[in-house]
């Protein structure tokens, strides 16, 4: 279980931020930090076997919350380019 690493790390608590989960795998920090109280909360991997992972869990899953994850397949060069000063509106 994560959550006590979780919690030494963020004090203060994940509520309502944002997060960003570089390389998620099948997406396991991305579940727990929406349990956590995120917001929003985007994972990203290279590799579309680790996204589908994650969305096959996240389509079966009965926690609500989990269906508000965003998933995709990126490099993450491809999301540098793309955000361009996204980074500054992560809170």
């Amino acid at each position: 279980e994560m959550r006590p690493l979780f919690n030494k790390i963020y004090p203060g608590g994940l509520q309502n931020r944002s997060v960003l989960d570089v390389g998620c795998n099948s997406g396991g920090y991305c579940f727990l930090a929406k349990r956590m109280g995120a917001g929003r909360v985007l994972g990203f991997d290279v590799r579309q076997h680790w996204i589908d992972q994650a969305q096959f869990v996240q389509h079966h899953s009965t926690d609500k919350v989990a269906k508000s994850i965003d998933f995709k397949v990126l490099h993450l060069h491809e999301w540098l380019d793309a955000s361009s000063g996204l980074v500054h509106g992560l809170r």
